[in-house]
């Protein structure tokens, strides 16, 4: 659930302005208890960028300003 509220507040550009310090505590609260909740071997460099997720929003504005989902139609290519 703190994952799903603070990406919801980091995707939504009027959110993000007044709620981005809440959504980092959030994230910060979803890693923290991660080893408690699924496990030590949930706790891997993808997980600790989440935390970084704030601060990215903060400088790009939210999320949807910030995504590579138009690249990943090319994935196949790549290979």
């Amino acid at each position: 659930m703190t994952f799903s509220i603070a990406i919801c507040i980091l995707v939504n550009h009027r959110l993000v302005e007044q709620h981005r310090d809440y959504a980092h505590q959030l994230l910060l609260h979803f890693v923290s208890k991660g080893d408690q909740l699924y496990g030590r071997e949930f706790l891997i460099y993808n997980v600790h960028s989440l935390l970084h997720l704030t601060r990215d929003a903060s400088r790009f504005g939210d999320l949807d300003f910030c995504v590579s989902y138009k690249f990943e139609s090319y994935m196949q290519q790549l290979k």
